[in-house]
C-alpha cells in the first residue's frame, strides 16, 4: 500500500522501520542560492529609473543628469536580462517573456498599476493643494473606484472559472479601468 497522507496514523509510523539518519535526511531536495548579482542589478536598474523620473521635473527631460540616470538603468536592465538567460538559478526566467500573450497581459497590468498609482497620488494632492480640502476629503475621492474595483474582482474571477481557462487573461483586469474611470470622474467633479 503506498504511503499517502491519508492513510498514516500514528500507530503506523511507530511500527516503520526507520532510523535517526533517514528521518533528519530532507525529503525536499535543498533549495537553489539566490543570486545576489542579479540582485544588485535590478536594484541599480530600477533605483535609477525612479530617480530619473524625480528629479526630470527639476533638471529637464533630457538633461545629462536625468540622461545618465536613465542609460545606467538600461545597463543595468540589459545586464540582468542577459544574466539571467545564463543563471542556473535567475531571480526571473526571463524566457517566458517570449511567450507573446503573457508579454502583452504583463505589459497591461504594468500599465494599468501605473495608472491607478498616477491617478492615487494626482487625485488627492489636486484636491488638497488647488481645492484647499482636507486630507479626508481628498482620500475620499478615490473611496467610489476602489470599492467598486475591489467588489467586482471577485466575481469576475468567479465568471472566470465557470467559462473556462479559455478567456483572455486581459477580462481578469476588467474592473480595473472601470476603477479608473470612475476616479477621473471624480477628480474631474472637483
Amino acid at each position: 500500500m503506498p504511503i499517502t497522507l491519508s492513510n498514516i496514523t500514528a500507530d503506523w509510523l511507530h511500527k516503520l522501520p526507520i532510523s535517526a539518519k533517514q528521518i533528519s535526511t530532507p525529503l525536499l531536495p535543498p533549495s537553489p542560492s539566490f543570486n545576489f548579482g542579479l540582485y544588485l542589478l535590478l536594484i541599480i536598474g530600477f533605483s535609477s529609473l525612479i530617480f530619473a523620473t524625480s528629479i526630470a521635473s527639476d533638471f529637464g527631460w533630457f538633461s545629462i543628469e536625468v540622461l545618465a540616470l536613465f542609460a545606467i538603468c538600461l545597463i543595468a536592465l540589459t545586464a540582468f536580462y542577459k544574466q539571467s538567460l545564463n543563471s542556473s538559478t535567475p531571480l526571473l526566467r526571463v524566457q517566458i517573456f517570449r511567450y507573446l500573450p503573457y508579454t502583452l497581459s504583463t505589459a497591461s497590468l504594468l500599465l494599468v498599476g501605473f495608472i491607478c498609482l498616477g491617478l492615487g497620488f494626482l487625485i488627492p494632492n489636486y484636491a488638497q493643494l488647488v481645492s484647499h480640502t482636507d486630507a479626508f476629503t481628498a482620500g475620499c475621492l478615490l473611496l467610489p473606484g476602489c470599492i467598486i474595483g475591489g467588489l467586482t474582482g471577485p466575481y469576475i474571477g468567479v465568471a472566470m472559472k465557470a467559462i473556462g481557462e479559455f478567456i483572455d487573461h486581459a477580462t481578469e483586469v476588467s474592473p480595473i479601468p472601470m476603477g479608473i474611470i470612475i476616479s477621473v470622474v471624480m477628480g474631474m467633479i472637483l
